[in-house]
């Protein structure tokens, strides 16, 4: 049996940055462990002209579009209707998250079948029954149309050990093409789920992955020697969970010492919760070899803390924050700016805290409500949406890029807005120029890698100009 996973990221611009789709190459490692090894990966990052996929396409018994993000919508259109002009008799499915959250628009599009949520287990069911020459609608976790309705089953249980899915499929993924292309980082994820309740992130999260599940150390330091396998010491990774912190400080310090045992040598970058973090955990981080960590600080408002159901308060990011300086880490503040409820006020708290905190780094984005978030259901209850958006406006790295909001603001101008996030930036600049650590990168950078160090000044100096 011959399957195909196309990637429909055709000319997509990488508002975030790029970063290899670990989703379908989670799916890829498990189906090659299950007995599938005809199993094909199509990635319309690197595709000039779409006739390049044909001798790929053809002769497929499967073929499935990932879709992780709404804004792909009009891709995963595009990439369908082609291979399905290529290879008329496949049967062709979708994953992802938008497949799980938007799941009826996505069969619209004319997939015979969308898979739900964490995918592994369904998926090795759905090719047993076709390989076996049965009927794979029973399988657990799909949706389809049957006579003009929906059909969605039960969900297929939840894999209680990650330390049993094999690593992704790394080696479908040019890393040098990547590179080439702008990729830093090399992307990592230590666990599942997510227990907090904020407004701009579930029910998504806990809709596709449930409980939270987590990866032991050890099992993370054998992926990370792979990756070093393959692409040598002193690589940066990214590790993409929403909060590595709930690890707990105990796993932070047998990671540390697994990797000094191992002569492992490579820095790293995640996200955590001010209020996840301990002083040991810190210092083991840095000792591990952690050299920057991103905090939803959001806004300096407990109004607008309370309205996003953050459940953290200002003393804990203080904190954070100084730990962060005391033990060498480049802490980043994420901020959210237009909130609907979002005064003036509001800002200027927001600002002064940014300024107590000093972080290194900064990213301001603007509130983007996004199908199947509970932001996106408060949008739709009050009224807020703003009318005719497209999907493409429900990518909330696009609109920090482009300055765009897709719901109504009551008491502030998307002028305002923009008028603070650029205040925010040139702060950021200021204290790029002024922060002994800050200035000791960017020398570290002039000789590692001039052209990226001047291109990072010139983000600084074009933050100061602007207004």
């Amino acid at each position: 049996m011959k399957i195909v996973y196309i990637y429909p990221h055709y000319k997509v611009v990488p508002y975030n940055g790029i970063a290899e789709p670990l989703g379908v190459l989670y799916i890829i490692s498990t189906l090659r462990n299950a007995g599938f090894k005809d199993v094909h990966f199509i990635n319309m990052t690197f595709v000039d002209q779409f006739s390049e996929m044909d001798e790929t396409l053809k002769n497929a018994d499967v073929i499935g579009v990932t879709c992780t993000s709404p804004s792909l919508h009009w891709h995963v259109k595009n990439a369908l209707d082609y291979a399905r002009e290529v290879n008329p008799n496949a049967i062709f499915i979708s994953g992802g998250s938008h497949s799980t959250m938007s799941t009826e628009e996505l069969l619209k599009l004319g997939f015979d079948y969308a898979f739900l949520g964490e995918s592994e287990i369904s998926m090795v069911e759905f090719l047993n029954t076709l390989k076996d020459g049965k009927d794979p609608k029973n399988t657990r976790g799909l949706a389809y149309m049957n006579n003009g309705s929906y059909v969605i089953n039960e969900r297929a249980e939840m894999i209680s050990d990650l330390d049993s899915i094999p690593f992704p499929a790394r080696d479908l993924i040019d890393y040098d093409e990547y590179c080439d292309y702008g990729l830093t980082e090399y992307g990592m994820v230590t666990l599942r789920g997510c227990p907090y309740k904020c407004l701009y992130c579930q029910p998504t999260i806990k809709t596709l992955f449930g409980k939270l599940r987590k990866r032991s150390a050890l099992n993370v330091v054998d992926e990370i020697e792979q990756l070093i396998k393959i692409r040598g010491q002193g690589i940066r990774i990214f590790f993409k969970d929403e909060t590595i912190g709930l690890h707990g400080e105990k796993w932070f310090l047998e990671f540390r010492d697994l990797i000094k045992s191992r002569g492992l040598h490579f820095t790293w970058h995640c996200n955590t919760r001010v209020n996840a973090i301990t002083e040991g955990m810190l210092e083991a981080m840095r000792d591990a070899g952690c050299i920057c960590i991103s905090f939803g600080v959001e806004s300096g408002s407990k109004k607008i803390l309370d309205f996003y159901q953050k459940t953290i308060n200002h003393d804990q990011t203080i904190k954070a924050f100084k730990l962060c300086h005391k033990y060498g880490i480049e802490p980043t503040a994420n901020i959210m700016l237009g909130a609907p409820m979002e005064t003036m006020d509001d800002l200027e708290q927001t600002y002064q805290l940014i300024k107590k905190i000093k972080p290194d780094d900064i990213a301001v984005y603007f509130v983007t409500a996004v199908p199947g978030r509970y932001i996106y259901e408060y949008a739709i209850e009050h009224d807020l949406l703003e009318k005719e958006i497209d999907w493409t406006e429900f990518d909330p790295a696009r609109n920090r890029e482009l300055e765009h909001v897709n719901m109504k603001l009551l008491y502030v101008t998307l002028d305002d807005l923009k008028r603070y996030k650029r205040k925010i930036l040139r702060y950021r600049s200021l204290r790029k120029m002024t922060s002994p650590q800050n200035v000791s990168r960017w020398l570290v950078d002039m000789v590692k890698d001039p052209g990226l160090a001047f291109k990072k000044a010139g983000k600084v100096v074009a933050s100061l100009r602007s207004k």
